[in-house]
Parts: C-alpha cells; structure tokens; sequence
C-alpha cells in the first residue's frame, strides 16, 4: 500500500513543487499541490473515496498543471488498490453469508429427474410430485437456482389464468398467463399452469411475510376456486423462496468478487507502470 518511502517521495515532490510555485506565484500550482497532498492524507487514514474525489477534482480544476497532474497518477491507483480492498473484505462477508444460506437450506431439497422431463428439478422433499390428481400449488428451483410455481386445479374446472395467495388482510396474485396448451395446460378436468419466477415471484415474497400462517389459496378463472393452504405448505413456499434468493445473491457476489480481483490488479499494474524512475543511479 502506501508505504513510508512513497509517502516521502510523493512529499517531497509536492513540497518542491510548492516552494516553486512560491517564486513564481502561481496560486493554481499550490491548489493543484495541495489536493494531492490532501488525497495522499485521506489514503492515509483509510478515506479511499474521499482520496478519489479530491484527484477529479484536481483534473477538472486544473487540468493545465501538467507536472502536478503526473505525479497524481501514482496516488489514484493507491486509493483505487485501498477502496477495492475494502470492497473485496464486505463481499466476503456477503458472500459467506449467502453460502451459508445455501448450504442450511440445501437438505430440505430434493432433485427431481425424469427422462420426460426437459430439465431436473429441486423441490422440497416433502412435496408428493403427483400434481395430476392433486388441487394446490408448488414451487420449484430450476437446475441454476431460479424459483417457479406451478398450479394445478383438479376437478374444479374454471379455466384458471392466475392465482394469488391471501390473508385476512393481503394478498399477492401471480401474473396472468392466457391458456396456450403449453405453460398453461388443461385435460380434461385437470388444469395445469407453469409460472416463471418473474411471474410469481410475489407469492413467494408473500409466503415469507407471513411464513407458517394459513392463507388462501384462490385460482382465477371464468370464476374464482379457493382452497386452504396449509402452514406447512406456506412454509414450503417460502423456504423455496428463500432457496432461490439466497442461490442468487450468492452468484452474484461470486461475479462481483471476481470483477474486484481483476480491478485490483489493473490498480497494481498501474501503480507499477507510474511508480518514479529511480534506478538511474551512477555505477
């Protein structure tokens, strides 16, 4: 980081810089000096950001301060390298919290697999999987993660597009999904939706929010058909839910871990590439 012997390089750079510009006057070289040394403090004590905002300013501020302007090219990458740093330590400690997440949540699952299938599945492993003979809903993880729910209604036909579930008080709907023979299947008195995450993601938001209650469980059609929807079936719903989101913040930080790493050693190259020339010593 910034170590003693750069810290004294850069200060001595900017105190001949000042006494300079003492002679000769020039306000704008003093300014420009002194945002360096105030940006070269700030990395000192740990204000990265801060550091950073200070040498934008000297750009735009004084952008005819040439000599000025190199020797801030060694500071930036020194906040960069510090605020990285720093960003690195929180998504670590994100990141070991989604995992954890996963990880806590992941024996409650099952995998499905079938030969008919187009993909397997993760569902709880209390789930009964036989959705043709059944009335109710259940939500599911594609292989990558991702929630969804699929809602079956058996000989009670109404044609249903949609769902939602309700309290006394609330209630969440899923989108509606016009019957196509595909994701929204009828046979029969059987009939059979497939809603993708962003289509039902408010079912599980709401099965978290009220986690272990009783709600009603209501399929939207030509008419309206509700049914009871156990604690433990709401429960299901919302560890589900939980599953996906946890999956996913998880991604995520892995991504964004990844992107640091790479951003701390472009700092690094940097700060190499504009470290002083001070090899040319005599023999």
């Amino acid at each position: 980081m910034f170590n003693a012997v750069n810290k004294l390089t850069l200060c001595a750079l900017v105190a001949a810089t000042l006494a300079a510009c003492g002679s000769s006057g020039s306000k704008d070289t003093e300014s420009a000096a002194k945002l360096v040394a105030d940006a070269e403090n700030a990395i000192e004590n740990h204000k990265y950001a801060e550091a950073i905002e200070l040498l934008d300013t000297l750009q735009v501020r004084y952008p005819k301060e040439v000599e000025i302007q190199r020797k801030a090219m060694n500071v930036r990458p020194l906040a960069i390298e510090g605020l990285t740093i720093s960003e690195m330590e929180q998504t670590d400690s994100l990141l070991a919290v989604a995992s954890w997440q996963v990880d806590s949540l992941a024996p409650l699952f099952k995998t499905i697999a079938d030969e008919k299938l187009v993909e397997p599945y993760r569902v709880i492993k209390s789930a009964t999987g036989d959705l043709f003979s059944t009335t109710g809903i259940e939500s599911r993880l594609t292989q990558a993660g991702e929630f969804y729910m699929i809602s079956s209604l058996n000989g009670n036909p109404v044609k249903h597009t949609s769902v939602s579930l309700s309290s006394q008080a609330e209630r969440a709907t899923t989108d509606n999904i016009p019957y196509d023979d595909a994701i929204n299947y009828r046979s029969g008195n059987s009939e059979m939706i497939t809603f993708t995450s962003t289509r039902c993601d408010t079912l599980g938001r709401f099965a978290i929010a009220h986690d272990n209650v009783k709600l009603t469980l209501t399929f939207h059609g030509k008419r309206d058909y509700s049914m009871t929807l156990s604690p433990k079936a709401v429960h299901s719903i919302a560890d589900t839910y939980r599953m996906a989101d946890a999956i996913s913040r998880k991604n995520t930080l892995m991504k964004r871990q990844e992107l640091l790493r790479a951003k701390l050693q472009l700092a690094r190259d940097q700060r190499a590439r504009t470290l002083p020339d001070d090899t040319g010593a005599a023999d």
